[in-house]
């Protein structure tokens, strides 16, 4: 029989944002100018574990998991916010490529649907019509 232990706090990796690619009034300037809210959130992250932030502190501040800090942490020391910047894969698209092309040629000809003017709203309806 195995026994596993629970890590103790001291175990916990712990890794620090790197300062090749800006120190915290640097981070502060870019997170002033950043547009995007996910990607600020992020930036701000790295200056707060800059300032002596835990990362389960942080991690509360933003409601992620640690383990989400901790990959924003990998992504800065790889290249900064350029690497933060990316995007991950997401979701895939529950239109195929038919839908596209249907949807496409009513919008070019602006022809009807069942007797109705195309709309945003008729277009997604068609959407959720078809995929579900």
């Amino acid at each position: 029989m195995f026994l596993i232990k629970k890590a103790d706090k001291g175990n916990m990796r712990k890794i620090l944002p790197d300062t090749t690619y800006g120190d915290v009034e640097k981070i502060a300037e870019l997170v002033k100018k950043e547009r995007n809210v996910k990607l600020a959130n992020q930036l701000n992250a790295m200056r707060l574990l800059m300032l002596g932030y835990e990362q389960k502190e942080v991690a509360m501040i933003y409601g992620v998991t640690r383990r989400a800090v901790l990959k924003w942490v990998n992504k800065w020391n790889q290249g900064g916010k350029e690497i933060l910047q990316c995007k991950s894969g997401g979701y895939k698209s529950k239109v195929t490529d038919q839908m596209r092309m249907e949807i496409s040629k009513i919008i070019d000809v602006k022809r009807e649907i069942e007797g109705r003017t195309v709309t945003g709203k008729l277009i997604c309806g068609y959407i959720k019509k078809n995929t579900i």
